[in-house]
């Protein structure tokens, strides 16, 4: 949001406007230094369903449009995508523009509710001027499985990642495993993101664990993130007898470190060698994306659109039913180096081609002008 933000205000005037953290998050808005439109915080605006707070969050959009006057609305993600479009709908903005990231009737409710989403989600999309979807995937469900809009009312933009080549990459590896007290013959497996149930990082842990009872590998487990699964992760994974630590008690015997955020995720990429993606369900995960522009083995289950941006040679998929397969193919990247090598060049590869912030920003602005 905030490379997409920056790369148009050279343009267009922008004026950013997000939410509280979740429980277990932090705002980064040290990444939004820089733009001439200080960024509005609306408190009452978070994940968690709400009537009342919503309908606060909704009526403070209302006001900060009447003030602004955009000529574009370009919302992000599904809690303030309805209650944004709504708004701009309400207001009579002339173009209102809508990303999907993950998809929330996927995995996240089902029943009654989650036909409702589905409703609600297609009520919107006939208001909103061009939706964009990140994958090839994302947008093949959106048309064709549930139906929201029509396909020509679909560009697939992929997100773009800051294409930095430091040369202190090999510092900071030393860095994290110095501090992580990692040996040079260690493998660090990682996995980067919020602890919810949708992550599914007890399939991970069991892996970590198999690989304990299977493997002779030296292994140390990294659960980058934090959230409301925290502390049902750490008695899980002490149940699977793996001991664990958390960021201030790091210790060599240690299996599973769960170092909560860390807002320097370069030291973190660079100091891991593998980095793991166990979720039910996906849009286009951004912790996969900044591991292939770091040159780091993936291994993902095959869900939404990871396959989109995991192409043969970047990394290893496995279906989320069969985690038989999941613990199998990390052997296999634990125990190969060339392997792990491999991988790692393809995916900085494809990455360098595919990620660049400029054809995110050129893409977004022939939306906007379409």
């Amino acid at each position: 949001m905030a490379m997409l933000a920056k790369g148009l205000q050279s343009d267009y005037e922008v004026l950013v406007v997000g939410g509280s953290a979740a429980p277990g998050e932090v705002l980064a808005l040290d990444l939004f230094e820089g733009l001439k439109n200080q960024p509005i915080l609306i408190p009452e605006l978070s994940r968690k369903l709400s009537l009342s707070r919503d309908y606060k969050v909704y009526r403070k959009l209302r006001k900060i449009i009447q003030e602004f006057q955009p000529d574009i609305v370009h919302t992000h993600t599904s809690k303030v995508g309805a209650l944004g479009r709504k708004a701009a709908k309400k207001e009579g903005v002339p173009k209102i523009v809508h990303t999907y990231h993950g998809l929330i009737f996927e995995n996240y409710f089902s029943g009654v509710l989650n036909t409702g989403l589905i409703t609600l989600e297609r009520s919107l999309a006939k208001s909103t001027t061009h939706l964009i979807a990140l994958s090839k995937q994302q947008k093949n469900s959106l048309v064709q499985q549930y139906k929201i809009a029509p396909e020509n009312k679909f560009s697939i933009i992929p997100l773009a990642l800051d294409m930095d080549d430091s040369q202190q990459k090999e510092e900071l590896r030393k860095s994290f495993r110095n501090q992580y007290k990692l040996s040079n013959d260690s493998i660090a497996i990682g996995i980067i993101g919020r602890l919810v149930p949708i992550k599914n990082i007890k399939l991970f842990l069991d892996g970590i664990h198999y690989l304990k009872q299977n493997s002779s590998t030296d292994i140390r487990a990294f659960i980058v993130g934090d959230g409301v699964e925290k502390d049902n992760l750490m008695t899980y994974a002490q149940s699977l007898g793996l001991k664990t630590v958390q960021k201030d008690n790091v210790s060599q015997e240690a299996d599973v470190i769960f170092t909560s955020w860390i807002n320097e995720l370069d030291l973190v990429y660079s100091g891991l060698d593998i980095v793991a993606l166990t979720s039910k369900s996906e849009g286009t995960p951004m912790s996969l994306m900044e591991a292939q522009t770091s040159g780091k083995a993936i291994i993902a289950s095959n869900v939404g659109g990871v396959q989109d941006i995991i192409p043969e040679g970047t990394g290893l998929l496995f279906d989320i039913e069969k985690p038989q397969e999941f613990f199998d193919k990390l052997k296999d990247l634990v125990e190969a180096k060339e392997l792990r090598t491999e991988i790692s060049t393809q995916a900085k590869s494809h990455a360098h081609e595919q990620y660049r912030p400029e054809l995110m920003i050129s893409r977004i602005k022939t939306v906007y002008e379409g």
